[in-house]
């Protein structure tokens, strides 16, 4: 499917839809640094520069600590070197805003758990969905990756006790530090189990998050991100 935030409908003239066409495929701008993934797991389970452009623009436009990410559910995606607003779209399918929050340590600790137990170890000794996470539907696509973070999961260890390592600017997380975290504003409604995400926004974007995309792409082309937490 090809997702886009514009509803076409197909009885409009044919100079509107190809006006449509030539504003969706537009180039924005390009990047110099490789963007692109093409096996699911890959964003998912490592850092990547992908992952760390969309850190890059949600930081940018809050100004919060921390960010949060809930990857599209796709095999492939990312940028190639020339990107349009097609590509943007793709890989934000969704009308949600940009929500910033205040988290404890331990709030953080816990999300990351739960983000934690949509994996298992399989039969092939491989990374895969674990069956036992929100029966009978797996819904592997409840998941988040934390930018702003160096943390570690290990997938031997029991959920609930998966990261063993959380550091900010390279100290351990504090059970009652605090710290402003960006997530969008489908996660700030504490749906799927993520109830340490709803709480009273500091702030709240007008735009949405594509929007904001293709802008942070114009301003900042050629693209040359880097990542700058493990993960």
């Amino acid at each position: 499917h090809e997702p886009s935030l514009v509803y076409v409908d197909e009885t409009l003239p044919p100079l509107i839809d190809a006006s449509f066409n030539h504003w969706k495929h537009e180039v924005l701008g390009e990047s110099v640094c490789h963007l692109a993934y093409d096996d699911f797991f890959t964003p998912r389970i490592q850092t990547t520069n992908y992952v760390q452009l969309l850190h890059d623009m949600q930081l940018h436009f809050t100004n919060a600590q921390l960010s949060v990410i809930e990857l599209p559910y796709h095999s492939e995606g990312g940028f190639a070197k020339h990107i349009t607003r097609k590509d943007v779209l793709h890989n934000f399918p969704r009308q949600n805003r940009l929500v910033v929050i205040e988290m404890t340590g331990a709030e953080i600790r816990a999300a990351l758990e739960l983000s934690a137990s949509v994996f298992a170890i399989n039969a092939h000794d491989e990374i895969d969905f674990s069956m036992n996470v929100f029966y009978p539907q797996p819904q592997p696509y409840i998941y988040d990756v934390w930018g702003g973070i160096d943390y570690e999961i290990c997938l031997q260890k029991p959920t609930g006790q998966r990261v063993v390592i959380c550091l900010y600017d390279g100290k351990e997380i504090q059970e009652h530090q605090l710290f402003t975290v960006v997530i969008n504003s489908y996660r700030a409604t504490g749906a799927h189990g993520f109830s340490m995400f709803k709480k009273v926004p500091l702030c709240e974007s007008q735009r949405f998050v594509p929007e904001l995309m293709m802008e942070y792409i114009q301003q900042r082309s050629p693209l040359t991100t880097k990542t700058k937490n493990h993960f």
